[in-house]
């Protein structure tokens, strides 16, 4: 037996062969930093027909539950239920992200059917549906993922091991040129327990997403009926009959402005049920009528406006602005190469080379340089477009980068302030 120290300085016991790690989520998150840098770099060499924004099925590793005890027969089990394989596709210059489109470093990855996992699994299903609100925002909107709610059935002796949803939301994965990571949910689990849930299916109801969860009983974690055992990593709680395990997996990231989207396409969400009604205006800047769903183009193209303006209010210079503005047609030589949905790379009449803002032409520093130093930022809780549960607070923020000249977001990174430093991550580094 090994004797370890968690972070939080609670003792943690490892007993052979129980694993001390999340080698699959670690993994993931390597991958998904290479898929994010090739795309990239496919863009600036002009291949746009094969630039993809990040994939992020795994977020914190591996499956939703691995369960252990006795099945509805009486058998030994020890498994794991892979849904994650629903998760949602990154979206493309050209088109949304796939909806459950897989793990994208498993070709062969493939959800199981439900009557197969029922039959052989102490499990019922009470919904499993692509998640409203979970393709990450943009001007094209990553993959849903898929959203699971599950009732224990059949067994007595049951557990499984648990990840809280971080508080401030987990965030997998990376959006591309200002597009989002994700919607408004993130990768996360639930268990409730089972008098509460038992109550009030009496009365002919159940939970048929994760987002009604919150309101059917106490959480796992909160809850000391549970009985827990905390190891390095997280939990593993004991689950009795008729318990609900709810949970879904990080989503496809966006590409692009979420105000770049075309308001037809907003209504399309809208009508597939793959984002809600206050998203369309407050992340999209589409003003629909809820009733008739007619888009109002004047009002929507005010509101949008307003979104860029509050950026360019609320955003922050963090690095030099002297001497950049918007350059003239009659300064500008010729077009270089263009390294982002809305950035390129220009050489002056005089010889310099910078790089300026496609819609715009403002100028943001000197090929060679980082971008984002030449941006208005705008750090943002990532919850901003959810509330928080009462009495949690975030640890993870959405650092946006704005073009100064046109409000245009140009990227938004995760930050973690307890892991991370100030400075602006380096995603283009040119050298022409």
């Amino acid at each position: 037996m090994v004797e370890l120290i968690a972070p939080e300085g609670t003792v943690v016991n490892c007993r052979f062969p129980a694993s001390c790690g999340f080698a699959p989520g670690v993994g993931g998150q390597l991958t998904a930093v290479a898929q994010d840098c090739i795309a990239r770099m496919l863009a600036a060499g002009g291949k746009w027909d094969f630039v993809n924004a990040v994939w992020a099925p795994f977020g914190g590793g591996g499956a939703g539950y691995w369960i252990g005890g006795h099945n509805q027969y009486g058998g030994v089990v020890g498994a794991a239920v892979y849904d994650l394989f629903g998760a949602g596709g990154g979206a493309t210059p050209y088109r949304d992200g796939n909806n459950s489109g897989g793990a994208f470093h498993n070709a062969k990855s493939c959800i199981s059917d439900v009557e197969w996992i029922e039959m052989y699994y102490p499990f019922l299903y009470l919904a499993r549906k692509h998640g409203t609100d979970s393709g990450g925002y943009g001007k094209f909107r990553g993959g849903m993922t898929v959203e699971c709610v599950q009732m224990v059935y059949g067994t007595s002796d049951m557990s499984v091991d648990y990840m809280p949803t971080p508080k401030g939301g987990e965030v997998a994965g990376q959006g591309l040129f200002g597009g989002y990571p994700r919607g408004n949910v993130a990768g996360g689990s639930m268990i409730l327990l089972a008098p509460s849930t038992l109550e009030k299916m009496a009365e002919g109801v159940y939970p048929v997403s994760y987002t009604q969860l919150a309101s059917w009983g106490m959480d796992a974690h909160k809850s000391s009926e549970f009985s827990m055992e905390r190891h390095l990593g997280g939990i593993r709680v004991n689950v009795p009959e008729y318990s609900i395990l709810g949970y879904y997996y990080p989503s496809g990231c966006g590409y692009g402005d979420p105000l770049d989207r075309d308001p037809q396409w907003v209504v399309r969400d809208l009508k597939n049920e793959a984002i809600f009604y206050e998203t369309a205006a407050k992340v999209y800047g589409v003003v629909i009528d809820p009733e008739t769903l007619e888009i109002d183009l004047q009002k929507t193209e005010q509101r949008r406006q307003e979104i860029r303006n509050e950026r360019l209010s609320k955003g922050e210079r963090i690095g030099p602005s002297e001497g950049l503005g918007k350059i003239e047609p009659r300064d500008r030589k010729h077009v270089l190469m263009r390294i982002h949905e809305c950035l390129e790379v220009v050489e002056k009449n005089s010889g310099e080379k910078v790089i300026s803002c496609i819609k715009c032409g403002q100028e943001l520093g000197p090929v060679g340089d980082n971008y984002k130093r030449y941006t208005l930022r705008w750090t943002k809780d990532v919850r901003d477009m959810k509330p928080v549960p009462e009495g949690e607070t975030s640890i993870n923020y959405y650092q946006e980068y704005i073009c100064p000249g046109c409000g245009t977001l140009l990227q938004v990174d995760t930050w973690c302030p307890m892991l991370d430093d100030d400075e602006p991550l380096w995603d283009i580094d040119v050298k022409v």
